[in-house]
């Protein structure tokens, strides 16, 4: 049992250590944001569109 506690004590430091590492801010690449801001207009799209189905009679 006090092995098993060791281990996650290593490793929680482990990682720790990786994070100290890692001072700087790494911004996400842009091909991930030009992907969020097209899925967002994709939605408001589709909820516009739903919202004018609705509003129009619907089926």
């Amino acid at each position: 049992m006090e092995e098993n506690k060791e281990l996650e004590q290593v490793s929680a430091e482990e990682m720790n250590a990786e994070v100290l590492k890692q001072d700087t801010y790494v911004a996400r690449p842009k091909w991930q944001i030009v992907a969020a801001w097209v899925g967002i207009a994709v939605v408001a799209v589709g909820f516009i569109l739903y919202c004018w189905q609705i509003a129009n009679g619907g089926l």
